[in-house]
């Protein structure tokens, strides 16, 4: 072996040793305001930053095919991966056995995350041979087995259309465009989740940026519907009609519920404005003379306007 390849490969090994001893990442519940499939991205991706016995992550008990090709893939030039992994971690998430004598711990070790993030909430029954048996990655498959099939990313899915070609928003009330972006972005995202469970068709980026000026179209604010134009006309190949988030960004700066919160800041507030009357304040009245007000010539007093209300 090079030893540019034994150098990179000491590196990466420190990296994952000294991940843990870093702050755990917070466990995901499942919840009733949760749902399985969700729950189960979030899941993986906290067992990515948590590592075994071998400092291996976790999230290799999880992996789809237990048995470990016989033969390796070739590596890339002066790594110690192969392309199809683009990192250490990924190798050992890869190849890491399942037969190993430490892989029951890890295996029980992902059981108590698992059991931690079913507590007290009706999926916990569910686990309850995987708990004899110390069994992690049998409590995670049962509860995707028996909560996310088919059925449930095919609902799943359905949300998330609803919400990217149905959705509205009409900037009439404190709901601003950037939590609505927001949630277009996140059903995007859900969507790609569906597609690696059922029958997907993504939007293109050219589709997502109709979509949100579609349910954006209802506004009636000048300066939103001239930012929209802008970019319905700019037919740069890398422009923002054809880019999601450069489009987002545009139309967010032209919001009307972000300048309106802006305006109502400037205001002065009342504890600032003068008594109408033309009469001092309590705090100036020894010192600041009362205007005559309500004649054409009001009389100019110092510090006080021509309407009588002082500075």
């Amino acid at each position: 072996m090079r030893w540019t390849v034994i150098k990179n490969l000491v590196q990466a090994w420190d990296a994952l040793k000294n991940r843990s001893k870093d702050d755990k990442p917070e466990i995901p519940k499942l919840t009733k305001n949760t749902s399985v499939p969700r729950w189960h991205e979030s899941l993986r991706i906290v067992l990515t930053r948590i590592t075994g016995v071998r400092n291996i992550p976790l999230i290799y008990v999880l992996r789809d095919t237990v048995a470990v090709p016989a033969a390796a893939p070739p590596l890339l030039a002066n790594q110690p991966y192969s392309d199809d992994t683009k990192s250490v971690a990924n190798e050992l998430i890869a190849r890491a056995s399942h037969t190993h004598p430490q892989f029951d711990e890890d295996n029980a070790k992902v059981l108590s995350i698992v059991d931690e993030a079913v507590r007290g909430t009706i999926y916990s029954s569910a686990i309850s041979s995987a708990r004899r048996s110390q069994n992690g990655r049998s409590a995670v498959n049962t509860i995707i087995t028996q909560y996310a099939g088919k059925d449930k990313w095919l609902a799943e899915r359905k949300r998330a259309d609803d919400t990217i070609r149905t959705s509205k928003w009409l900037g009439t009330t404190n709901y601003k465009l950037e939590a609505f972006v927001t949630r277009h972005r996140n059903a995007y995202n859900l969507l790609a989740q569906c597609a690696d469970h059922v029958v997907v068709e993504l939007p293109t980026e050219e589709r997502r940026v109709e979509l949100l000026m579609e349910a954006i179209r209802g506004c009636n604010d000048v300066e939103l519907r001239a930012a929209a134009a802008a970019i319905k006309q700019n037919e740069d190949p890398a422009g923002p009609k054809y880019n999601f988030e450069e489009a987002a960004s545009i139309l967010q700066e032209a919001d009307p519920v972000v300048r309106k919160d802006a305006e109502s800041k400037r205001k002065r507030p009342s504890v600032q404005i003068s008594d109408t009357s033309g009469q001092p304040t309590s705090a100036t009245r020894s010192t600041t003379p009362t205007a005559n007000v309500g004649a054409t010539g009001a009389a100019k007093t110092p510090g006080v306007g021509k309407t009588g209300v002082e500075f």
